[in-house]
């Protein structure tokens, strides 16, 4: 029993039945910093117990010396006055049925408890980024949330709690389970997907919202059994203002396109990229044939000459032009007279990179103005050749 005592590599103490101390190994010296004769004849609780443990290590006491072994943990003084952690276990000495003292049996958990502090405060640390993060997260084990951030409980509409155990389809709108399901299914054959979507999401009161989704499949030790973590963002607002958007621009390109009048838009590099209905109509294309085409392609020589030395420059200076006289080329391949006016869409940087322009057929009037000439022309020569 001594070499086992002496050996041990725990701090081993032994005391008489009023606690008084008797013995001890060499890890019990180190442990607590004192030589074993400065401790023999003193109360071990005295010795190595601080001042707020001592009531706790008098029950310990007391109840070891009615012949129960005893276990516990808590803080003693060394003998430089600093506190360590420490197990220990209190073991009665019984002598024909009667206790004459006890083991005691100390194991430094210092580092150990500063350890568990550390993790401690790691966890807290990050259940707090968890638990205020800017988007809702759930963990779903199975088809069950098995957690649930109060960001998202805030964001459906739920209290505390009451998530748990509740099946993850819930949250999904019908429309949207089956992109959902399809991604889960992917991810679990371990083939390559984006884990990020936009999907449908129910509120606790029926009501729905656009959300953006990201899951990730995890593990939960020590089972290592695998789970999805979820976060959701609150895309609502943007997603309505998208469509809203959307909603606008279709309603103006219907306006565009079907309004009484030649307009077409051409890129920065003279491309066309939309053309009016009747733009079509006039010039006698489908839309597929054109867009794509640089609109000097459709101009007849000379006004391609005339565009390229007077009027281009002259609208990249001012970003418009007004009322100018261009002769285009039918599919057909009849000439067509138009006045055409464009206004520019600049960039931050000021660099055109679109224009509008309006072309008004005057073919018909060019036309009239010529018969009109001609016909002046003749009445003048018919005068010019009477006798005064």
């Amino acid at each position: 029993l001594d070499s086992l005592v002496n050996n041990s590599g725990f701090g081993v103490v032994s005391v008489d039945k009023n606690m008084r101390i008797v013995g001890c190994n060499e890890a019990f010296e180190d442990l607590f910093l004192y030589a074993q004769n400065e401790m023999e004849g003193k109360t071990l609780d005295e010795l190595i117990v601080s001042g707020d443990q001592i009531e706790k290590a008098s029950a310990y006491t007391t109840t070891t010396l009615t012949g129960e072994n005893i276990q516990g943990s808590g803080q003693r003084r060394r003998k430089d006055g600093a506190l360590i952690d420490v197990k220990f276990s209190g073991i009665p000495i019984t002598v024909d049925g009667e206790v004459i003292g006890a083991y005691g049996v100390y194991e430094d958990i210092t580092a150990l408890k500063q350890a568990e502090e550390a993790l401690q405060t790691s966890e807290d640390k990050y259940r707090n980024l968890v638990e205020e993060s800017f988007d809702g997260i759930f963990i779903q084990r199975g088809p069950n949330i098995v957690f649930a951030n109060k960001r998202l409980n805030k964001m459906l509409g739920y209290e505390d709690g009451e998530l748990i155990g509740q099946n993850h389809w819930l949250l999904y709108h019908p429309d949207y389970q089956k992109l959902t399901r399809e991604r889960a299914q992917v991810r679990m054959r371990g083939e390559e997907v984006s884990h990020r979507y936009e999907v449908k999401l129910q509120r606790k009161d029926g009501s729905w919202f656009y959300g953006e989704v990201n899951a990730r499949t995890i593990t939960f030790p020590p089972d290592e059994e695998s789970g999805i973590q979820v976060w959701v963002k609150d895309i609502n607002e943007r997603k309505l203002a998208e469509e809203a958007l959307l909603a606008s621009e279709e309603k103006y390109r219907l306006l565009y396109k079907n309004t009484p009048a030649m307009l077409h838009s051409i890129d920065s590099q003279g491309r066309l990229v939309s053309v009016s209905n009747l733009w079509l109509k006039v010039m006698g294309y489908k839309e597929g044939e054109v867009i794509g085409l640089k609109s000097s392609e459709l101009l007849t020589e000379a006004s391609k000459k005339f565009a390229t030395e007077v009027i281009l420059p002259d609208f990249f200076r001012n970003g418009y032009c007004t009322e100018v006289p261009y002769q285009f080329v039918k599919k057909n391949g009849e000439l067509i007279d138009v006045l055409l006016s464009a206004t520019s869409e600049k960039d931050e940087s000021g660099k055109i990179i679109r224009s509008l322009a309006v072309l008004i057929d005057v073919t018909d009037r060019k036309q009239a103005e010529q018969k009109l000439r001609k016909s002046e022309k003749r009445l003048k020569g018919i005068f010019e050749s009477i006798p005064s």
